[in-house]
């Protein structure tokens, strides 16, 4: 973080120099700039990438230090029975609190439990409905969003 705030203060320090010279020759490692305006530009850049660099790094150290310990590894395998079952046991005993679930699946996150659920519930309903004899019902595809806009109907003067 405190490097990150170095980067930051050493490109503002640059920016202030850019805005304050005019025409003055500012030399960076090999790169020799006599523009004040590719100067400024170039300081700009700087400045906000050191910045971004700055907030992220500040969201992550607080993230950390609310305890947040969410995993940044995900686990992309695919899903295992033993998995399945742990959602379906949990499910039934928590119900669907996907937060407190997924601490119980190492290395998957609370969207992808959730998801896993939606796609075994989808499953379950297909093997009654194959057991039943019944045919697959299609779900028809989400309608799409109506305006609610008012369009004008030629009233007025």
């Amino acid at each position: 973080l405190a490097r990150e705030a170095a980067a930051a203060a050493d490109a503002a320090a640059a920016a202030q120099a850019a805005a304050n010279s005019r025409g003055a020759r500012i030399t960076d490692s090999a790169v020799t700039v006599t523009d004040m305006k590719d100067c400024a530009n170039m300081a700009a850049a700087a400045a906000a990438a050191a910045a971004s660099r700055l907030m992220h790094a500040e969201a992550q150290a607080c993230s950390l230090a609310r305890g947040n310990t969410k995993s940044v590894t995900v686990n992309r395998k695919a899903w295992s029975m033993e998995e399945d079952a742990t959602i379906r046991a949990c499910v039934q005993r928590m119900g669907m609190r996907w937060r407190l679930i997924a601490p119980h699946l190492p290395g998957r996150s609370d969207d992808s439990v959730r998801n896993r659920w939606k796609r075994l519930r989808e499953e379950d309903e297909e093997a009654e409905a194959a057991a039943a004899g019944r045919p697959r019902v299609e779900r028809p595809p989400p309608a799409p969003p109506t305006s609610t806009r008012r369009t004008s109907g030629g009233q007025g003067a």
